[in-house]
């Protein structure tokens, strides 16, 4: 996330706060707060704007998109020819260096940090491969 990305989450995050203080919506309070943890998370990383490389191996990236898909770890294991255990190895990795505890977690900020693309347009073979794994 470069200078400007993160001065315009900050314009947002007060204006949020100026209208959450002034009593005008009392809604956005808890999305006032969830935003400010994002916020706190990616200041915090101090990350290059959709960079995933400079934290995450290219591997650790790959096994991320496929958790992202939903597969188990054998799954994975099984698409990438690599051993369950490297699996759970590079995911327990990828939680140490995105400081989250479970995969969802996981998922959820690596599509924040723009590690992986909610839709992913870099992995054309994906849906050929997911019909192929799961018959």
């Amino acid at each position: 996330m470069n200078a400007e990305q993160r001065l315009t989450l900050v314009d947002v995050i007060d204006e949020l706060k100026a209208v959450s203080t002034a009593g005008l919506v009392p809604q956005l309070h808890m999305a006032l707060k969830r935003a400010m943890v994002v916020l706190e998370a990616i200041t915090a990383l101090d990350l290059p704007a959709n960079d995933g490389s400079a934290i995450l191996s290219e591997r650790q990236i790959e096994i991320l998109r496929w958790l992202h898909y939903g597969k188990t770890n054998v799954e994975i294991a099984e698409i990438t020819g690599i051993t369950h255990r490297n699996v759970k190895y590079h995911i327990q990795q990828i939680f140490v260096k995105l400081n989250v505890s479970n995969r969802t977690q996981a998922v959820t900020k690596a599509l924040a940090l723009n590690i992986i693309a909610s839709v992913d347009t870099r992995c054309a073979w994906t849906a050929a491969t997911i019909r192929t794994v799961n018959g």
